[in-house]
């Protein structure tokens, strides 16, 4: 999935004025993905920048770059292998008819949630951060033209980036 994020990401790097990615080896990668999920979990939750997450790892780990800002993507999905969307199916159908109708379970087969984070080695804080409020549902994440849409449309909120058409959002015919 990383290396699907990174291509995506590299089609966007112009109108984000990416300079350099960062080479990590696997610790530090896993390292730094704890790090920003638990940002973007505590993020989602107040929904408030007042307490700027510092993220320690990534400032340590871009100890030597030359740039103030730090540019950081967290990408998270699922995709089910059909035995076990065909048993989500039918845990969708129990929940349901004990509930009486009243809870609602719906299974997908695959969800994609990517994450922005622009991080200001200088303040040591997060000063940017986007995360989808709805995941693109039925958008897998091992996909590479899910992904770019996913990020396309994160970064489009927010930034002048260039039109973006894929598998997502091609007309049909």
């Amino acid at each position: 999935m990383e290396e699907l994020l990174l291509r995506a990401a590299q089609k966007f790097a112009p109108p984000l004025h990416v300079a350099e990615t960062l080479p990590l080896d696997p610790a530090q990668r896993l390292q730094l993905l704890q790090e920003l999920q638990e940002a973007s979990r505590a993020l989602n939750e107040t929904r408030s920048f007042r307490n700027r997450s510092l993220l320690p790892v990534l400032d340590r780990l871009t100890a030597g770059a030359k740039t103030r800002y730090v540019v950081a993507l967290l990408e998270q999905g699922i995709t089910r292998q059909p035995g076990n969307f065909d048993k989500q199916k039918v845990k969708s159908a129990l929940v349901t008819a004990f509930s009486l109708g009243t809870v609602r379970y719906t299974p997908y087969l695959a969800v994609t949630y990517v994450g922005l984070f622009v991080f200001d080695r200088q303040e040591k804080r997060i000063d940017y951060y986007n995360y989808p409020s709805i995941a693109t549902v039925e958008a897998d994440p091992l996909n590479g033209s899910n992904v770019e849409t996913v990020l396309h449309t994160l970064l489009a909120r927010d930034f002048d980036v260039p039109p973006h058409t894929s598998a997502l959002n091609a007309p049909q015919p």
